[in-house]
Formats: structure tokens, sequence, C-alpha cells
């Protein structure tokens, strides 16, 4: 994760606040974790965690607040998918993928449609970019 990016969250939608990046000591059992976000920070999620895989039967609980868990999610989203305009990128005869370097953006008209845009997948390797195209 970026030291650069930060993200908000709000619960009344006037007053944001940081989301703090969530550690990586807990964020294997918060990616785990099922069911819906509850929409208090505060709220506790029973999860639990293997101290060492091979041994299934030694488990321990831990207690996830679910602002690390809003955390944990925004940041797997972030690192796995990311959109782009069509245009901004091309794929070469040898099937890699690169930024066009003529492309200078989108008219305001066409920033408006879906159609004009396209999701990049991190799942597909790269060799220029962190995240690839499916066109």
């Amino acid at each position: 994760m970026s030291s650069a990016v930060v993200w908000a969250c709000s619960l009344n939608c006037v007053d944001w606040h940081l989301l703090s990046p969530a550690p990586e000591s807990l964020f294997e059992s918060a990616a785990n974790l099922q069911g819906r976000f509850q929409g208090d920070p505060s709220y506790e999620y029973q999860g639990e965690v293997d101290d060492e895989p091979k041994k299934k039967w030694e488990r321990r609980d831990v207690k996830i607040k679910e602002e690390i868990r809003l955390a944990v999610v925004v940041a797997i989203i972030d690192e796995e998918v990311a959109v782009a305009p069509r245009g901004a990128f091309i794929k070469t005869p040898t099937g890699q993928v690169i930024k066009n370097r003529s492309f200078e953006g989108i008219c305001n008209f066409t920033s408006l449609g879906l159609q004009f845009y396209l999701v990049l997948y991190n799942s597909i390797i790269s060799t220029s970019l962190n995240r690839e195209l499916i066109f």
C-alpha cells in the first residue's frame, strides 16, 4: 500500500474522517471476515487467526474493529482493480500494454458515459504497468 494514498470515510456524508491504514498483522484475518458492514466504526467482529497454517487446531480469537475491516477492503480493491478512460493505454503487437503517449484526455461529454472507460485488473501480469488491461 502506497503511503501517498489516503482514504476518507463518513457516517453521515457531512463529516469526513481519514481512514487509518490497516495493520499488516490483522490484514489476512480482516480480509477473511464474512457478512455486511454494520455502519459503526467501533463495532467489533470476532475473527480467528492461524499462528501456523500447519497447526489448524491452534487458532486464537481476534477482535477486529469495523474501521480496520473497511481499511482492509478498500486496500484490496485499490490494489486489484482500477478504472481508466479508453485510449489511455494501448496494446502492442507483442501483447504488452503501455501508456498511450498521444492520449490527451477525454472531453466532458464522453466522460459521462461508462462505455468510455475500461477496467484495469491486477491479476494479469504486465511488464510495463502495475495493472493490466483487458481489451
